[in-house]
């Protein structure tokens, strides 16, 4: 019982109290990357502790039943109880996986698929390998599309409202998204909000996937332009859609910028210690 038991504990602790832990910690927005993968690791160790309690279960459950005398019948019942519970369980969360799964996939593609036809109507560029589509809108509007032809959007609007250097640098946020596969991501945590909605860990992976994943992709684009640039066209694009999210993130990165984000003259510090201000 013990063998069934304590993967089943390790299981509720990692995918219950773990969630706790990270989701009330100040340094993940210091490390982004490395809370991230915590949250993920947790997430899968939390998976295999169920899976491995449901194999022991019924292992156990088959030893004992042909060693067990008439005396002792109560543990091999119980083992088999459980194991027989668990597969049931199992086989329903494997369903209602797939059968949310799917509506997300068929989304998926369509947007794809619009914007493909959008990018066919519109000038295209390459910047780093990802091409580069400038689409006609009044919105300062900038984002990654993943899939089979990645490509990154951007708005005439966002275009003429900000430096090169500080479009460069929405590029590079974006394109971070597209080569570090944070669509992917994304998706993993929507679908297991979608699967578990009555779970806050399941709503909190889903929250804080949807902030690491932005801080990460900036800190990525301060490693190629410079902190200075990617808070900059943060805050100008913060302001342009009354986004406070934004503006903390470049006042973030102002204050703390990431190491080897290009801040090393006296005049890159001085920006970012106004920005911070």
């Amino acid at each position: 019982m013990l063998a069934v038991a304590a993967p089943v504990a390790l299981a509720c602790v990692m995918m219950l109290a773990a969630p706790a832990f990270l989701a009330s910690s100040s340094w993940r927005l210091r490390f982004p990357r490395l809370a991230l993968t915590l949250w993920y690791a947790t997430f899968a160790g939390g998976v295999l502790a169920l899976t491995a309690s449901l194999l022991v279960s019924v292992l156990a459950a088959v030893l004992t039943r042909q060693t067990h005398d008439d005396v002792n019948w109560v543990e091999p019942t119980v083992l088999v109880v459980f194991g027989w519970v668990g597969l049931a369980a199992c086989g329903a969360l494997l369903a209602l996986v797939f059968a949310q799964a799917e509506p997300l996939a068929h989304a998926e593609r369509r947007l794809q698929a619009q914007f493909s036809l959008l990018a066919a109507m519109s000038s295209c560029r390459q910047v780093r390998g990802v091409d580069v589509v400038t689409v006609e809108s009044d919105l300062p509007v900038a984002l990654s599309v993943p899939g089979a032809e990645p490509r990154v959007i951007l708005s005439t609007r966002l275009v003429a409202e900000l430096s090169p250097v500080q479009l460069r640098a929405v590029i590079e946020h974006e394109r971070a998204h597209l080569v570090q596969r944070h669509g992917l991501v994304s998706q993993i945590a929507r679908l297991n909000r979608l699967c578990l909605p009555v779970l806050p860990a399941a709503r909190e992976l889903e929250r804080t996937t949807s902030l690491l994943i932005e801080l990460i992709a900036d800190d990525a684009a301060a490693r190629q332009v410079g902190a200075v640039n990617v808070a900059n066209a943060l805050a100008i694009v913060g302001r342009l859609n009354g986004d406070e999210a934004m503006l903390l993130r470049a006042h973030r990165l102002a204050t703390r910028p990431p190491r080897g984000s290009l801040t090393t003259s006296g005049r890159v510090r001085r920006t970012l210690a106004s920005l911070a201000g």
